[in-house]
């Protein structure tokens, strides 16, 4: 879908440069296709059918069938990419305290199944959550199970995503001593404001095999080996946590939470591990909002979607404006403090970005647009992205200052300065940067108090001479004669009387040795203040 409209505006901008007749008519059936394309997916339903006990070893290696329920024209496929769904497990053994991932097969029929799948391994005493999630064309159950959420009633459906046993899964998990690999500060996880969009907390990191004759089997090792090479990797679209796991994860080589596939000995990671990681972190609390379009402003509903994700259910104290200022915040500082990295990771999407600093822009870009943020702030994007030729986006802007690599690529780094409205602290290198420029500031006021005391020494004899020819002038008290006018007559003025103004010079002399006393004094308390703020800058260094 995100194709398709980027596809859409390149025409449209093309389509906009060419003033004849034939282009306009082009433009119009562009934009009419694109206002209907909505109504038509709304009006295609997908169904997924769930086996007996799917949560048995024997009914999650029974493919789960993907049905076309209503058709607008177009097919609820699982080679269809605006209708592929996916599956994720999670099982948790309690007899052997091992937590291992398993992803069923999903088909549109059994004689699409190309290998049969592995039936993963595990005791009748085991934890078992499942997750779905499917890339842009909505779906719920055929079959309703007691376990399972797809939404809010018949009529109100998440459309994108589902789950089943999963709250009984997270609420039993914590219950056991599991091993949670500590994630870095500097790296985001699933809840984090500086990662999150309009949809968050949805996307598996599934995928399929699809052969030639489009049948499909499960992406294990064994399964590649036996196809070779006339296969193709179906997989959720490079958003959500395949995009954290896949690419800032590894771009930033963080610790991610993986564990073993049940089926294969390789680490593989989850949408659960990542919600489960991120427990851990308390400063991360950017759970999903009622903005989010598959909530609607419906907390019933939001509550259900939060407990398929292990996020508290009451949690509503973020206002819409807040949330999407805490997401600009923070996007903004990870985008800069890892633009360096970014700028030169590959993209999850070439079609729409050059790389992954590009992408992770206008993926915040979007979704500031999507939830509306310009109305709760009435602040315009913080950020914003500058496309090619053949609108690609190559650069990112922040905040007016390019921070992306440019034609040439040049690695030049503007510095960003960033409202801090909630009073948290700057960041490292803004603290680096004040403590060195107060440095320069102390080292130039003490060579500044040095060379003017030089050169009071040096001259120091002939201000002692210009004292003494001022004191020798005005030594004498002198007596001034002011004759006044008469006011009532001009003509007849005379001298009424001498008025004697006698001026104490020696007075006036020993005011000024005391005032160039305290001078004195006053540079040495100066001098003093100064040498203090260095032993107190040498001791906060050494700290």
């Amino acid at each position: 879908m995100f194709n398709f409209i980027s596809l859409f505006y390149i025409s449209s901008e093309n389509v906009i440069k060419d003033k004849t007749y034939y282009s306009k008519n082009i433009y119009m059936i562009l934009t009419f296709v694109i206002i209907l394309l909505p109504v038509v997916v709304s009006l295609t339903s997908c169904g997924l059918y769930l086996p007996e006990n799917f949560l048995t070893p024997k009914g999650l290696s029974t493919p789960f069938i993907l049905k076309t329920i209503s058709s607008a024209g177009i097919d609820c496929t699982i080679t269809n990419p605006e209708s592929t769904v996916f599956a994720e497990a999670m099982i948790f053994d309690i007899d052997t305290q091992k937590l291992t991932v398993y992803y069923p097969l999903i088909v549109n029929g059994l004689q699409q199944v190309e290998i049969k799948p592995e039936v993963p391994i595990f005791s009748n005493n085991s934890i078992v959550g499942l997750w779905f999630s499917s890339n842009s064309l909505s779906f719920s159950f055929i079959n309703i199970y007691e376990t399972c959420v797809d939404g809010l009633g018949q009529e109100d459906k998440f459309n994108y995503f589902a789950y089943c046993n999963a709250d009984i899964f997270f609420s039993e998990i914590f219950k056991y001593n599991i091993t949670i690999p500590k994630l870095e500060e500097e790296c985001p996880s699933i809840r984090s404001f500086s990662f999150i969009n309009e949809y968050q907390s949805y996307k598996t990191l599934s995928s399929y095999l699809l052969t030639n004759q489009l049948k499909v089997a499960q992406n294990t090792q064994k399964n590649r080996d036996q196809l070779k090479n006339i296969i193709t990797v179906v997989e959720n679209t490079d958003d959500g946590n395949k995009l954290l796991v896949d690419y800032i994860h590894t771009a930033l080589k963080c610790n991610t939470f993986k564990v073993f596939d049940n089926t294969e000995n390789i680490l593989k990671s989850s949408l659960a591990l990542n919600e489960i990681q991120t427990t851990i972190r308390t400063y991360d609390f950017a759970y999903i909002s009622e903005m989010n379009p598959m909530v609607k402003y419906n907390k019933e509903k939001l509550k259900l979607y939060r407990l398929g994700v292990n996020q508290p259910i009451d949690y509503y104290n973020i206002s819409p404006k807040k949330y999407c200022l805490m997401l600009a915040e923070e996007t903004e500082m990870f985008l800069y403090k890892n633009y360096n990295i970014f700028s030169v990771y590959k993209t999850p999407d070439p079609y729409i970005a050059s790389n992954l600093l590009s992408f992770m822009g206008l993926r915040f870009v979007n979704a500031w647009n999507n939830l509306n943020c310009f109305s709760y702030t009435q602040i315009e994007s913080p950020i914003t992205v500058n496309y090619n030729d053949n609108n690609i986006v190559i650069s990112v802007n922040i905040n007016n200052n390019v921070i992306n690599e440019t034609k040439n690529n040049s690695t030049d780094i503007f510095k960003l300065l960033f409202d801090n409205n909630d009073g948290k602290e700057k960041n490292t290198n803004d603290n680096l940067i004040q403590l060195v420029l107060l440095c320069v500031l102390v080292v130039i006021t003490i060579i500044f108090c040095i060379v003017t005391g030089c050169l009071l020494t040096k001259y120091n004899k002939k201000l002692s001479a210009i004292n003494k020819t001022i004191v020798n002038f005005f030594s004498k008290k002198r007596r001034i004669n002011i004759s006044p006018v008469n006011e009532k007559d001009d003509s007849e003025s005379t001298v009424v009387s001498d008025i004697s103004i006698q001026i104490d010079y020696d007075k006036f002399y020993s005011d000024v040795i005391k005032l160039r006393e305290n001078l004195e004094n006053e540079k040495e308390e100066n001098k003093k203040k100064i040498q203090e703020r260095i032993e107190y800058r040498k001791k906060i260094r050494e700290e």
